[in-house]
């Protein structure tokens, strides 16, 4: 990042238009170079197109910078959004999905009796009408093909604002892994996979592993035709079994709080068997 905002001139404008990384590197040069920043972007898989942080990484690690620039505006042009490879927008439901992640996590966090948050039923209820009402009104909104209309792409959009407005989010209980295993992988194995895939996937093991929650979740992705699989999302069971490993390490580094994975032992064979 760094080498390209040696090569670029002075500009008084920068403009995003893509996905998730295209979002986030104008933010980027428009935070160092103090440009008026503007988003236009061709998917709502991506939390990217509302919040204001970037993930920066040294040695694969993520290195999360919380503040960048806000943009004068983000343009989305639904004809060019629907236009896009299906899998490409509605794996921005597994945003919505993986907080019944948080609630699995929480649940088994306190089943434990380890120490933390009391559990709030009225949070929890609330996150999970949230889900179920956002999956309800997505696949409402999508076509006989499967592609999302204007009410759709809106809705997916807005699910990476609201969610940090959910009183889950405040209460900052999160032992849940959805997050951590993308962000894990691509530190282990050096590449990425689509991040709110890899968060959907992230979710189903979460709920395998806390015993709780893993029907519910596959059927609401299936129903907005989110992928998970690892053979369809480009990663195999070794490297998950290696980033699994790899977690509590990881999310210390990040400071994120202690993840299930600090608790108990890892079966991949068993998390193989339930999803595949």
């Amino acid at each position: 990042m760094e080498s390209l905002l040696d090569r670029l001139p002075p500009t008084e404008h920068v403009v995003g238009a893509g996905g998730g990384i295209a979002l986030d590197v104008a933010k980027y040069v428009a935070w160092k170079n103090g440009g008026v920043l503007w988003l236009a972007p061709t998917v709502v898989s991506t939390g990217s197109i509302f919040q204001s942080g970037f993930p920066l990484r040294r040695n694969g690690k993520l290195h999360l910078i919380s503040e960048t620039v806000a943009p004068q505006a983000v343009l989305f042009d639904t004809d060019v959004i629907a236009a896009a490879p299906r899998h490409l927008n509605s794996a921005g439901m597994a945003e919505c999905v993986c907080w019944l992640a948080q609630v699995a996590a929480w649940r088994w966090w306190c089943d434990q009796g380890l120490p933390g948050k009391t559990w709030d039923q009225s949070a929890v209820d609330e996150a999970e009408k949230w889900v179920d009402d956002c999956v309800a009104a997505y696949v409402n909104g999508l076509d006989k093909q499967g592609r999302p209309g204007p009410d759709a792409i809106r809705l997916c959009a807005e699910v990476n604002r609201q969610r940090h407005e959910l009183k889950l989010a405040k209460l900052d209980v999160g032992h849940a892994i959805d997050h951590l295993f993308e962000n894990t992988f691509t530190w282990v194995h050096g590449r990425h996979m689509l991040h709110a895939e890899a968060v959907a996937l992230g979710t189903l093991m979460n709920n395998i592993l806390c015993g709780c929650g893993l029907d519910r979740a596959r059927k609401l992705l299936d129903a907005c035709g989110t992928r998970y699989l690892p053979e369809q999302i480009g990663c195999n069971w070794d490297e998950i079994q290696s980033t699994l490993a790899a977690v509590p390490d990881h999310c210390d580094h990040l400071g994120w709080g202690v993840s299930i994975l600090h608790h108990m032992k890892i079966d991949c064979r068993e998390l193989r068997r339930m999803i595949c």
